[in-house]
């Protein structure tokens, strides 16, 4: 059996999976819109969008969960120094996180220390050509390296990737394609590459990783999914599709990616160096073609794809066969309102 929490914006939904994929509620803490989620040391941090009703900065609400996985004595709530947190990693006691409106990313160390606010206006790197949606810096992801050395913030509005130590001293500023509006990105096991989700390009980056520097070199994009358009078409047409997730699965060797447009999640498979990721298969999130799903998040759990649909205020469970080239649903959770993030223990 194993614990599923889903971020939403009620708090957050606990399930327990069983070995079929189906879902069970548990319980649900009633802490505000919740938009992403991270394990660490036994704990449990989840990030809030806000914390008291008119303030737009956001928090961190670090959780010890009970024995039977719920969410009943949290830590004391910790300020983001910015607005709209998206997205947050756990560091040797540490916390960072991705603050998209404000356009900053924040280091919230958990001894009391005082927190490490970054505006990313401030280093100098010209916005994307998108004038609505790359108006301002907007980081929407940072994660740690590998190694640990560095903290990896991909920023949509700057279409860079910007490499911090652990005291968010900028290290390394590593340019994408112009437009791309790079989301996630997610490291190879050998940490020589990473794949980066563009959610305005519709596209997946592949970067290789200088492990000495922290810097990525961008070396080829492909489309996010399968398209049944030619280039014309798909330009044309009134529904774009935008990446968001995108993870790889316990071997390695296939990268996952969410789209939301298409309502699916698709599958590469990575060559024997990595570098060249081919796509492979593709899965209706709701298990049919026509829908408004808006797969904003998922986690990969042995043969398992728990999908957060933003809206259809849904989480649904896909089972695939063991080549990972078909995947069915079986079991469909209604009525969590704009699940955002999926946490798998």
């Amino acid at each position: 059996m194993k614990r599923v929490y889903i971020a939403a914006a009620d708090g957050i939904h606990l399930y327990e999976m069983d070995g079929d994929g189906k879902l069970s509620f548990v319980d649900r803490t009633p802490c505000g819109k919740t938009t992403y989620l991270c394990e660490d040391a036994g704990r449990i941090f989840a990030l809030l969008l806000t914390l008291t009703a008119g303030d737009n900065t956001g928090a961190v609400v670090p959780y010890f969960p009970d024995p039977q996985g719920l969410l009943i004595d949290p830590c004391p709530a910790l300020l983001t120094g910015g607005a709209c947190g998206c997205h947050l990693s756990v560091l040797d006691n540490v916390v960072y996180v991705a603050n998209y409106d404000s356009g900053s990313v924040a280091r919230i160390p958990l001894d009391g220390s005082p927190v490490t606010v970054v505006d990313h206006a401030r280093q100098g790197i010209p916005c994307g050509p998108d004038g609505t949606r790359q108006e301002m810096p907007h980081p929407h992801q940072i994660v740690p390296s590998p190694d640990g050395k560095y903290l990896c913030a991909v920023d949509l509005g700057l279409d860079a990737v910007l490499t911090y130590d652990r005291e968010l001293r900028l290290e390394t500023i590593s340019h994408l394609p112009a437009g791309c509006g790079p989301r996630h990105l997610v490291f190879s096991p050998d940490g020589k590459f990473a794949y980066c989700a563009n959610e305005l390009a519709d596209t997946v980056s592949v970067l290789r990783y200088d492990k000495e520097r922290g810097g990525f070199t961008h070396l080829s994009q492909i489309l996010a999914h399968a398209s049944p358009f030619t280039k014309e078409e798909y330009e044309s047409r009134p529904a774009r599709n935008y990446p968001a997730a995108i993870r790889l699965d316990a071997k390695g060797d296939r990268l996952l990616v969410s789209n939301r447009g298409c309502d699916t999640v698709a599958v590469f498979r990575r060559d024997d160096n990595g570098a060249v990721p081919t796509w492979f298969a593709e899965f209706p999130v709701l298990g049919q073609k026509e829908s408004d799903a808006w797969p904003r998040d998922f986690a990969v759990s042995d043969d398992f794809l728990i999908c957060a649909n933003e809206h259809a205020d849904c989480v649904t469970v896909l089972r695939m066969n063991e080549a990972k080239t078909a995947a069915s649903v079986v079991c469909e959770v209604p009525d969590i309102p704009q699940p955002s993030a999926v946490l798998v223990l």
